[in-house]
């Protein structure tokens, strides 16, 4: 009697805790990741703000690497609200975080914030995969990978550097990545007073890290206006809106020819 009692209770247990099990699982599916990165002086543009780089920056930062499902071209989000962002795991991490993966928005008096978005966000979901598991695992491989990459240089051997006077061709900055590493990135742009700037290049992997091909990148119609209004006090990049795909393009919010790609001191607003 007690087992069959036993027995009775697990398979009502099950019953109620399939569905919730199976959201979960169907939340977390994902196939390859992104390992997005800002040009610094494209993101004072983005947030209205001159000198908002912080003097130790050089180079291209992490945006963030964001697990992602080419059937639909989109991103699982917040997977488990459980496992919360807690600055404590990562703080052996902050020199590196502070000098590779910085936050560009001076009137942001949480200077983690940008980190905690991209773990609630997106690390939870990379959690699903060994590799990735638990939030000082999830920045420690993000900032390995990263380390493995050099747009700076990618982009240098195609003669694209920084520049005051020159712009530069957006499927020219396509082809130079696409050159060095073999793989179709995506590129992101973002635009102020009818000027295009150069803001993000997308790197994509398979789930064993090893280098694939970016799914086709979504198309974008949001005003500047609106996309500044929205971004605080919650962070929600343009390049992570909802997404509608267009077939056969590796841009988002780009112009057709020439972009900015300024030197990371020579922005002013």
């Amino acid at each position: 009697m007690a087992r069959n009692l036993i027995t009775v209770f697990l398979s009502l247990h099950m019953c109620f805790q399939l569905p919730t099990l199976k959201a979960l699982v169907q939340e977390e599916e994902w196939d390859y990741l992104v390992l997005a990165q800002f040009w610094p002086s494209s993101s004072c543009v983005y947030f209205k703000e001159s000198d908002c780089v912080p003097p130790q920056v050089h180079n291209w930062t992490i945006h963030g690497l964001w697990p992602s499902d080419r059937a639909t071209s989109k991103q699982p989000e917040n997977c488990n609200k459980s496992m919360n962002f807690n600055y404590d795991e990562i703080k052996p991490l902050r020199p590196d975080l502070d000098l590779y993966w910085p936050y560009f928005n001076k009137s942001s008096k949480d200077r983690t914030s940008l980190w905690a978005h991209e773990w609630d966000k997106h690390g939870t979901c990379a959690y699903s995969l060994p590799t990735l598991r638990g939030e000082f695992v999830y920045f420690t491989q993000v900032l390995k990978l990263y380390h493995q990459q050099d747009l700076i240089g990618a982009l240098a051997k195609a003669n694209i550097v920084p520049s005051d006077s020159k712009q530069y061709n957006i499927n020219d900055i396509f082809n130079a990545v696409n050159s060095i590493y073999g793989t179709s990135p995506v590129i992101s742009c973002v635009t102020d007073t009818k000027e295009h700037y150069l803001a993000e290049i997308w790197l994509c992997f398979e789930k064993n890290l090893t280098r694939a091909d970016c799914e086709e990148s979504a198309q974008y119609h949001v005003a500047s206006d609106q996309h500044r209004a929205e971004r605080r006090p919650y962070l929600k990049f343009r390049s992570e809106k909802e997404q509608v795909v267009t077939k056969g393009k590796k841009f988002v919010d780009c112009p057709s020819d020439l972009v900015w790609y300024k030197p990371i001191t020579t922005i002013y607003l």
